[in-house]
């Protein structure tokens, strides 16, 4: 976290805390343990407004919740629509943010994009159906495209959204079974990983039909 000179760790689970150390800069950068942030039943994926000063984060089931990063505390949480978890079939996975439109999405393992207004307590926006098993998804701030992997089919949905958060698919890729994570560079390409093959499909942005 640029703003804090923070590092923001994740420890789902069992943990269920997000454990932050500040950066400690000298002849020797070394971090030191300052809070922790208890998140039940989670976390599960982490996002930055650093901006206006909030995180993002998920419970494995129904709940997003809205964190300060300078007080270090939730501040909301929000029905997300991702339904009760159980185990690889149903809840909240992968966080995308645009900070343009104030939208935060959330990928629904079952298989789903919800969008939720951050500047609206969370109120559910939109929702599309993709693929079942999604997980990682990413947002291309330039493109304003949305992008979303399902690892059963192995199928990259892709979204065009607007600035009330409406998605609409625009392309379908087929990457392999697996594939659950997906990166934007920002500008012209998205990276889908193959786990199982060792490899990486790259894809452009926007879809060449």
């Amino acid at each position: 976290v640029a703003t804090t000179d923070e590092i923001w760790v994740t420890q789902p689970r069992e943990a269920g805390r997000i454990e932050i150390f500040t950066i400690v800069r000298g002849q020797q950068v070394h971090l030191v343990q300052a809070s922790t942030i208890s998140i039940p039943s989670g976390p599960e994926s982490l996002v930055f407004d650093e901006p206006n000063g909030h995180a993002y984060t998920n419970t494995f089931g129904d709940k997003t919740m809205m964190i300060e990063i300078n007080s270090r505390s939730v501040a909301e949480t929000w029905s997300n629509g991702c339904g009760e978890y159980t185990r690889m079939a149903r809840g909240a996975r992968g966080l995308a943010f645009d900070a343009d439109a104030h939208i935060l999405y959330v990928a629904c393992m079952q298989g789903k994009v919800v969008g939720l207004d951050v500047q609206n307590h969370g109120k559910v926006v939109s929702t599309a159906d993709v693929s079942p098993s999604v997980d990682i998804i990413a947002f291309n701030a330039k493109t304003y495209h949305l992008f979303a992997p399902s690892t059963k089919k192995g199928i990259l949905t892709v979204f065009e959204t607007d600035a009330k958060g409406a998605l609409k698919q625009i392309a379908q890729y087929q990457t392999a079974q697996g594939s659950h994570c997906v990166v934007s560079n920002g500008a012209d390409k998205v990276y889908v990983c193959d786990p199982m093959h060792g490899q990486v499909f790259e894809i452009s942005d926007p879809p060449k039909h």
